[in-house]
């Protein structure tokens, strides 16, 4: 068989660069190992990931990304397993000590235009956007295993373990870190040149109670409940994530993603293994604890060794590698999938044009090479500082804000960018998002922020190396915030009180619009605003009216928006179904925690997706 592309990998990269190469004409065929539906984490969503799932869905006629991109539509249309996110809060502990409600931080995000963002379960998401794909025409080979390749002057030969001879133009290796790609010709650096350094045990839980029955809106303060995002219980040495899936009314799933990382300098592994490592470290950490006092694990433990990789190349001669085959940082603020997709937005119409022209010149996308490389090595130094960071709370306080900063400028420029291509239908819009010299960062049309950027993290390292005392930094990075037009006052950057920055509603969208059109550097308005308000102002109007949501939105905002008790499926209120519960006479009495088998009463539209489309290729064992 010959294909003009063949991607390994049918993850969440490789299916939606399959769907749109498959939308656009070109013969496509997806390798994978293993078959969906399957677990896998990187659950959680930001705006910007989202923004660029509505600009490729409407950039290559690809719909069904837009599906993804918010958390109705997600429900509506691909399933109803997903949780709601609101916002992103930290909450900081100290070991052997109660918690100070005052040590906590969030950043909310904006409901309007387009309501929330999501928690993914990403075995319903990965399954529906690999049908996606084999929907629009591509070719899928599942439970294979490529067992060797040959590179000529046309393109490559695969060959797979069954014995099957494929033939392909180009190459897309989106295997992740086994990739074959960078084993075969060296890519992979030996001794990655990353900063970061952490592991991770994660799982899926049941029985996680909600942080607000504990620590709820009146003692912390802060503008949302912590349950209705994706809650950081950070501490000096790593973090925990806490994504559940359960946190709005209509949940049909119980679970909860949990996950700790941890730095292994200081952290070694238990040699007991993962689970009985989560409890002894939950025993440090008393009102952590407590989150956890009934949860258990669904599925076994996963246990990762240094999470940290990367490669020399991620451009060959006919052949590239997804980002998480180039490399990997950490799941610290929700950037693997935006990293995913802004990678996969600028290979797809390099690979479609190559593919009409035939011309795949290493020159055509060698602009990928430096993108990726970029965005790998940003996102350590945003999760090396706030590793650096999470030693003392006020620390944290004053250096999470360069990461605030950055995301604000980011979604403007990604909305930005999409507002004025449904405008004038001009593609240069969102070629010109790959047109600055510092590509990959958050915020690379800024010179202003890149040099902020490089100042604090300056300071981190200073704080590191013990250069310098934790006060000292503080007020340094506090001095990097003040005096600069260029940031918005409402976010109150240089306020050492200040916990959050923005509360999310509808009133801080506008006071944060208005300070764009009237009172902003004129670089800022000319980089961010310049199409008209009325743009927002329609985007938000066609929101209500397609989604023929409008009373109901705005009954979602005012309930989401008060501060009644959070209540969901692990609330005492909803206790588990009787097929989920395990009997008083199941639990263990040495205090350790099975495996529970539990059944998922949730939709999925994978299976619609699939009918009445074109028969994927028949799966070779």
């Amino acid at each position: 068989m010959n294909y003009d592309v063949i991607i390994l990998g049918t993850g969440i990269s490789g299916s939606i660069l399959a769907a749109i190469t498959a939308r656009h004409g070109l013969s496509t065929l997806l390798i994978d190992h293993g078959h969906h539906p399957r677990f896998t984490v990187g659950e959680s969503m930001i705006p910007g990931t989202s923004h660029l799932l509505r600009i490729m869905a409407e950039r290559y006629d690809v719909p069904e990304l837009e599906y993804v991109s918010t958390f109705r539509s997600l429900r509506r249309h691909v399933t109803s397993s997903s949780g709601m996110k609101r916002n992103f809060s930290f909450v900081h502990h100290t070991t052997g000590a109660r918690l100070d409600p005052t040590k906590s931080t969030m950043l909310p995000i904006p409901h309007y235009p387009n309501g929330p963002e999501s928690h993914l379960m990403r075995q319903d998401v990965d399954a529906f956007l690999f049908a996606v794909a084999v929907r629009y025409g591509a070719d899928a080979l599942q439970d294979t295993s490529v067992v060797d390749f040959e590179k000529h002057e046309q393109g490559w030969t695969l060959k797979t373990k069954c014995g099957r001879t494929l033939h392909g133009k180009y190459i897309v290796d989106g295997s992740g870190h086994n990739s074959v790609l960078a084993k075969r010709y060296g890519w992979r650096e030996p001794r990655t040149r990353l900063d970061s350094h952490s592991r991770s045990i994660f799982t899926h839980m049941v029985g996680v109670r909600p942080f607000d029955d504990f620590f709820g809106p009146q003692t912390h303060r802060l503008p949302q409940p912590l349950s209705q995002g994706t809650l950081h219980h950070i501490f000096d040495g790593g973090w925990l994530w806490v994504i559940p899936f359960d946190n709005h009314e209509s949940a049909g799933n119980p679970l909860c993603s949990v996950g700790l990382q941890l730095d292994p300098r200081r952290f070694p592994p238990d040699p007991e293994g993962p689970e009985a490592e989560f409890r002894k470290f939950l025993a440090k950490y008393p009102d952590m604890a407590v989150q956890f006092e009934h949860a258990r694990a669904v599925r076994a433990w996963v246990s990762a060794p240094r999470l940290q990789y990367s490669s020399t190349t991620v451009v060959g001669d006919r052949c590239c590698l997804a980002p998480h085959s180039a490399g990997f940082v950490d799941p610290l603020f929700s950037r693997g999938l935006h990293i995913t997709m802004e990678s996969i937005n600028a290979l797809a119409h390099r690979l479609i044009d190559a593919v009409r022209l035939d011309d795949f010149s290493s020159e055509r996308f060698q602009p990928l090479e430096k993108l990726t490389q970029t965005l790998i090595e940003s996102h350590d130094k945003l999760t090396n500082g706030s590793f650096i960071a999470f030693r003392d709370f006020e620390l944290w306080n004053a250096w999470y804000r360069v990461w605030v900063l950055g995301g604000f400028y980011s979604t403007l420029r990604f909305q930005r960018a999409h507002v004025q291509f449904r405008r004038t239908k001009d593609r240069r819009f969102l070629d010109n998002l790959e047109n600055h010299e510092h590509f990959g960062t958050p915020s690379p049309e800024m010179d202003e922020y890149q040099t902020l950027f490089r100042s604090a993290y300056a300071i981190m390292l200073d704080v590191e190396a013990a250069r310098i005392s934790i006060p000292v930094a503080i007020s340094k990075l506090y001095a990097l915030y003040r005096g600069k037009p260029w940031i918005p006052p409402g976010y109150g950057l240089d306020d050492r009180s200040r916990r959050y920055a923005t509360s999310g509603d509808l009133k801080s969208l506008v006071l944060s619009t208005y300070w764009g059109y009237r009172h902003a550097p004129t670089e800022v308005r000319r980089r961010y605003f310049d199409f008209p308000p009325t743009e927002l102002v329609k985007s938000v109007l066609k929101e209500l009216v397609d989604e023929k949501l409008g009373v109901r939105r705005l009954r979602d905002a005012a309930h989401y928006a008060r501060f009644d008790r959070y209540r969901s499926a692990q609330s005492p209120e909803y206790p588990l179904p009787a097929h989920a519960r395990v009997p008083a006479s199941d639990a263990p009495a040495s205090g350790t925690q099975p495996v529970v088998d539990i059944q998922i009463s949730h939709k999925s539209r994978t299976n619609d997706v699939l009918n009445g489309s074109r028969t994927a290729e028949a799966v070779a064992k």
